[in-house]
């Protein structure tokens, strides 16, 4: 809890209120156990950003295993990022489909199948045991959106067929959530008594003046809290990180965290480094906050760079999107790659997003842009 005092962070507030919650609880019930932190993790902005974020390299690799399943049906299937295509169709494995919507959704109800084995057979399960076991229903998520995507092309089910959402759903029922609850019930079934289990916990008797001072300091953390992250954020102009980049001019729009350049082709932000455990204002949530749609992302290699590139399409509007992480040493479109070499040795990435109005003019200026701010 004394994290409240040095850091101005929303998660960090929904978890203080999160376990202040839970605390209550116990002292009042009794009956709080890893279930309910489990289901408070799955149910958080974090859980949330991560999984929207680092599910792509899942997508592209349920999208090469859906081409190569199909080849030998279709000759004509092509691959492009999370797209594919076939006669004329695109079908994409999109982040509502691999991310929120199927992931999330199977953990919570994964969730509480087991709250209803552990209340049928009278048992605790510890932490460890439902971390596999709800890792072991991440897996049969994806599968089942593997099953989804195939049957959504083989049957040429497009978005607007009302069938394409009931496929989904029906994927997730009969390959994730059916599998998972027949296994736990049978194994909890045949082994109840098994080790890692235990009586259900009964309410703990606590000195009554020691808890009332703990709920007083925990409300006082999350009020203190809550008012230094409802203040209006500092908005003032960034200190320079990077001189003005050749062929660009400083654009309206900067602000503390982030440096806005443009010419008559190109916008570019420079974002401000953060630090691992935190968020890197990631272009697919600010881009859709402007009313943008992304579409076939993938990773490309432009002119010795590893980047990602989008196509963003706001009602006729197109325009083409490049983004990478940049050091003073290194390049890097992975998400894990950046905050790993920032955890074991402090180096600090900017977020460099890149966008143009037509590709010719995306692959241009990427290769400049770079080599910008590395002089």
């Amino acid at each position: 809890m004394g994290l409240l005092f040095f850091f101005r962070s929303n998660s960090m507030y929904y978890f203080s209120i999160a376990f202040a919650v839970l605390y209550v609880l116990d002292n009042w019930k009794g009956r709080v156990n890893a279930l309910s932190v489990y289901l408070l993790l799955v149910v958080s902005p974090v859980v949330g950003n991560v999984v929207y974020l680092w599910s792509f390299p899942i997508r592209l690799k349920l999208s090469e295993w859906a081409a190569a399943a199909l080849r030998w049906l279709y000759t004509d299937i092509s691959v492009t990022g999370n797209l594919l295509s076939i006669q004329g169709n695109t079908f994409s494995v999109d982040p509502a489909c691999i991310g929120l919507k199927m992931l999330i959704t199977s953990m919570v109800l994964a969730i509480v199948m087991l709250a209803y084995v552990e209340k049928k057979y009278q048992v605790v399960m510890s932490f460890g045991k439902i971390a596999l076991l709800l890792s072991g229903v991440l897996l049969l998520a994806v599968f089942a959106n593997f099953i989804r995507l195939l049957t959504l092309i083989v049957f040429h089910i497009l978005p607007e067929n009302p069938l394409h959402e009931a496929i989904g759903i029906l994927s997730l029922v009969f390959y994730a959530l059916l599998p998972f609850y027949f296994f736990v019930k049978y194994f909890f079934g045949k082994n109840h008594h098994s080790a890692g289990q235990g009586q259900l916990p009964k309410q703990r008797p606590h000195p009554a003046a020691m808890y009332q001072l703990l709920y007083v300091l925990i409300l006082s953390g999350i009020l203190y809290h809550g008012i230094r992250i409802c203040r209006k954020a500092d908005l003032s102009p960034p200190p320079p990180t990077y001189a003005c980049i050749s062929g660009f001019e400083e654009a309206p729009g900067s602000f503390r965290e982030m440096q806005a350049f443009q010419n008559e082709e190109a916008l570019l932000y420079l974002k401000a480094p953060v630090r691992f455990f935190q968020g890197s204002h990631d272009p697919r949530y600010c881009w859709q906050g402007s009313g943008y749609v992304f579409s076939k992302v993938q990773i490309e290699n432009i002119g010795g760079l590893d980047c990602y590139t989008a196509l963003l399409k706001k009602d006729d509007h197109l325009l083409y999107t490049a983004w990478w992480y940049q050091s003073q040493k290194n390049t890097t479109p992975y998400e894990w790659d950046w905050r790993w070499d920032n955890l074991k040795n402090g180096g600090a990435y900017h977020l460099v997003n890149l966008t143009c109005n037509s590709r010719q003019n995306l692959l241009k200026w990427v290769k400049m842009v770079r080599m910008g701010l590395e002089e």
